[in-house]
């Protein structure tokens, strides 16, 4: 899902993603696996940041693969 244009998603971006897909998942328990996936090497932070829901900047994450 990372890997889809435009690169890379930040948290609230992902968790309406999966709620368009039907799966039943909030932006805190997305939130909650990126760190673990990020502990895990699967993902990593970017530089950039977009604005989420409430207009504040949100970190953008992308694959590490």
């Amino acid at each position: 899902m990372l890997e889809l244009e435009p690169p890379g998603l930040t948290v609230d971006e992902i968790a309406g993603r999966l709620q368009r897909g039907g799966v039943g998942i909030d932006r805190v328990a997305v939130g909650k696996r990126m760190a673990e996936l990020e502990r895990a090497g699967s993902i990593e932070k970017t530089d950039e940041t977009r604005l989420n829901r409430n207009n504040r900047q949100a970190r953008v994450w992308r694959s590490a693969t």
